[in-house]
């Protein structure tokens, strides 16, 4: 008795299933990343601005101020959107994450299955093979001349107590 096909093929499904969803994970995961330094770019841009104004100031350049203000705005609305993009993709992780852990268990629980139906296999093998070897020593102690015989003593001689 082999472990089903139809149990070896459901592991192999939730093998791919899992391994799927894991690459989905990671690629989320992976663009979430991109977005977190997008954002870290943004506010850096915003701060050598502000650094850039502060210079105009002392300098008396009016371009310089209006190029730091411009800057200011333009990195203030990407890093806006950015946000609003990396509240979508942390939701996406999380609802991607769940569907992974949920593949897993399934996996797992085909695992589970496989390693009981093997179990169950090993016994019955053990079972088999002590049943064949119990067969043999009856049949070996059946045909074999019997070199014990057994002497009873008979009643009323010296060995009766």
């Amino acid at each position: 008795m082999a472990i089903s096909r139809g149990l070896s093929r459901l592991l192999g499904i939730r093998e791919a299933e899992e391994q799927h969803r894991r690459s989905l994970l990671d690629g989320a995961t992976a663009e979430l990343h991109r977005l977190e330094n997008a954002i870290r770019n943004a506010e850096e841009r915003s701060r050598l601005a502000r650094v850039r104004i502060a210079s105009s100031v002392q300098s008396g350049d009016a371009e310089d101020r209006v190029a730091g203000l411009e800057e200011i705005a333009a990195s203030d609305r990407l890093r806006a959107a950015l946000l609003r993009r990396t509240a979508a993709a942390k939701k996406q992780v999380d609802e991607l994450r769940r569907e992974y852990l949920a593949k897993r268990i399934e996996r797992r629980q085909a695992e589970t299955l496989v390693d009981v139906a093997k179990a169950k296999e090993a016994v019955e093998l053990n079972r088999r093979a002590q049943r064949e070897l119990d067969d043999r020593h009856l049949r070996q102690r059946s045909s074999a001349p019997s070199s014990r015989t057994r002497i009873v003593p008979e009643r009323g001689t010296e060995n009766d107590f």
